[in-house]
């Protein structure tokens, strides 16, 4: 009997757990805008990411030496003939720390994270598409939850969903899913 009872119990510990992580996964949207909407081809034009950050949490920068120990974020852009990437993504605004344990200095952000990106407008009509890779941890629990989202919108900042085969149908999605489970209070358990 003892064993059956054990058995139930880890099961719904199993199952209870993943559910609790697979909300915490969903996706929303980022806030995205530009320096220029109406840049032309020769133009350069900066697209602004922006994300909110629920109290008691912090998310990592891209800024920083990976070896340090902590997920650096990532912007990955799929290139394409319309439009060209002027240097690194660049964080805004974010904090300094020094952690002792991996003898370096990381960067990372509260409350909001803002990068820019500046490109080159090379034709009419340029869509961004790609990927972001991000961690966000708790102050409180110690806790780290890894999140990778796909973006893709058009020079207004609308969001566009793929017409090719060869790619998934993908809309402008992101952190905000962070501020949503931390209203949702999924947060309070970690």
């Amino acid at each position: 009997m003892k064993l059956s009872n054990s058995i139930v119990f880890l099961l719904f510990l199993f199952f209870g757990t993943s559910s609790v992580v697979a909300q915490v996964m969903e996706s929303r949207e980022w806030e995205i805008t530009f320096s220029e909407t109406s840049a032309k081809p020769g133009e350069k034009m900066t697209i602004h990411f922006e994300a909110e950050i629920p109290d008691g949490w912090y998310m990592y920068s891209s800024d920083f030496d990976p070896e340090v120990g902590s997920l650096v974020t990532e912007f990955n852009f799929i290139e394409n003939d319309k439009f060209a990437l002027l240097g690194e993504i660049q964080p805004v605004g974010q904090k300094r720390k020094y952690d002792e344990i991996w003898e370096g200095e990381y960067t990372y952000f509260t409350e909001t994270a803002r990068f820019d990106q500046e490109v080159l407008i090379k034709e009419d009509s340029p869509e961004f598409r790609g990927s972001i890779f991000l961690q966000v941890c708790s102050d409180v629990s110690g806790q780290c939850i890894p999140f990778e989202t796909d973006f893709a919108f058009d020079a207004m900042g609308n969001s566009i969903l793929s017409t090719s085969k060869e790619e998934s149908e993908i809309e402008n999605t992101g952190i905000s899913d962070i501020s949503h489970c931390a209203e949702s209070n999924i947060f309070e358990n970690y």
